[in-house]
Order: C-alpha cells, then sequence, then structure tokens
C-alpha cells in the first residue's frame, strides 16, 4: 500500500497487494487484455474500392458536413466518407466518443473541458454544443468521463 500512489506516476492499470497475487492475477490480466484491444481497435471504411482504417483513438473528433461525415485526426490527417453521424453514433459511443450536437461527435480522450455551450479539446480545438440539451449534454459527459 505505502507504493501505491507511486504507480500513479508511472500509469499502472492496477495495484494488487502481494497477498493477493494469487487469488486477482489472472483476473487482471484479463482487464489488461481488453483494455490493450479496445486500444487497439479501429474504425473501418471503404473508400474508392479501397479499405481503410483509423484507430479509434487516433480520432479527435467527427463532424457532419452535408451527406459527408469528415474525420480530423490527431495526426491532422481529415478522411471523409458518404454515411450518416446517426448511422455512426452507436458505435463511436462504445469507444468514449460523445454526441455533443446533430453536426459532431467527439472523443472524450481529448476533451478538457465542456463549459459555455462549446466542447474545448486539445491543441485548441473548440466544438460548440447543443443549448437545447446542455444539461443532459453535461451529465453524460461526466458519466463517460469518470469510467475513462
Amino acid at each position: 500500500i505505502d507504493y501505491s500512489v507511486q504507480g500513479y506516476k508511472v500509469q499502472a492499470f492496477r495495484y494488487i497487494l502481494k497477498k493477493d497475487l494469487d487469488i486477482l492475477f489472472l483476473e487482471e490480466m484479463d482487464a489488461i487484455m481488453k483494455e490493450y484491444k479496445k486500444s487497439n481497435e479501429c474504425f473501418t471504411y471503404k473508400k474508392d474500392g479501397e479499405i481503410i482504417k483509423i484507430l479509434y483513438q487516433d480520432i479527435l473528433y467527427l463532424m457532419s458536413d452535408e451527406r459527408k461525415v469528415i474525420i480530423f485526426t490527431t495526426s491532422e490527417e481529415i478522411h471523409s466518407l458518404y454515411a450518416k453521424l446517426d448511422d455512426l453514433n452507436e458505435q463511436f459511443a462504445y469507444n468514449n466518443f460523445l454526441r455533443v450536437q446533430q453536426s459532431y461527435i467527439v472523443n472524450l480522450k481529448y476533451a478538457i473541458k465542456l463549459s459555455n455551450y462549446n466542447i474545448y479539446l486539445h491543441n485548441n480545438i473548440v466544438i460548440p454544443t447543443t443549448k437545447k440539451n446542455f444539461q443532459q449534454l453535461k451529465l453524460q459527459y461526466a458519466e463517460m468521463k469518470g469510467r475513462m
């Protein structure tokens, strides 16, 4: 227990007491592997007959633009595909993305704060949110950030 606080400095996944190692080791390794697989999951789509894969963890946000969805990534690559955010919402929600208004889905991994009807992401990106359902959005934001 004396060293558990230091685990935060090295981004320890979990902390197991030595006396519990035999009991909890396999369970904790399963949890680590699930988290690892999740961090390596990809969004896949077809463009001009080619299969494009983007790691969910590399996507900052998605924006609807008429009949297209534009995907903005951490590497500043921009992808576009013919789709509707409504069709992608559930798939992205599973991967810690939040629909902040009709035209935007953001990766909460990169969200810094939600206030004044905006969501603030890393790299000074500000995305407008819904005013109509802002209180509900704040609850969803807090709940999802708390699970991360």
